[in-house]
């Protein structure tokens, strides 16, 4: 599907245009003749495509992670959080893509998330650590379920390990 076409009018060598370049300057052409209602629509249903495409790609990715996660000898629990940060992450991404579709500046929208992450880091930093220590407990697992323990004022048998935390009896 090569097409000559001679873009100088000068009797220069003719250019090939590729099959995807036609079908790019079709779409082009035709854009450019659509009224604004035309074009609204238009953004609106690739909107929505893309925003169920993404939905099926994202739930593919994760039953993908999910599978390749169950077969490593990492946590449940470890598991479903990874797998709950990423989702959000995709459904993030799909999100500012639609919008982007739409028409509307998505770079203020990113830095403003980038932003609020960061705020939102520092306001929970010290949770942070609990938070990072009870994952550190569940990966290396220094004990477990039914274990006798003694910390700093504490001691008894371990009931329960969470990510939040670790219950005793």
């Amino acid at each position: 599907f090569m097409a000559d076409v001679n873009v100088s009018g000068t009797g220069a060598a003719p250019v090939e245009m590729s099959f995807f370049e036609k079908i790019l300057n079709s779409l082009t052409a035709k854009s450019s003749q659509l009224s604004v209602t035309e074009q609204i629509t238009m953004n609106l249903i690739c909107a929505v495509l893309i925003f169920f495409i993404g939905l099926a790609v994202i739930k593919v990715i994760l039953s993908v992670a999910r599978s390749i996660l169950n077969k490593t000898k990492i946590d449940v629990i470890i598991i479903n959080f990874l797998l709950s940060i990423a989702r959000a992450a995709l459904l993030l991404l799909v999100f500012i893509a639609v919008l982007k579709q739409l028409g509307f500046d998505t770079n203020s929208l990113v830095a403003l998330i980038g932003a609020a992450g960061l705020a939102i880091g520092l306001a929970l930093q010290s949770s942070l650590q609990n938070f990072a220590a009870g994952f550190m407990l569940i990966v290396f697992k220094p004990f477990k379920d039914g274990d006798f323990v003694e910390l700093a004022n504490t001691s008894g048998v371990v009931e329960k390990i969470s990510i939040f935390s670790t219950t005793l009896r």
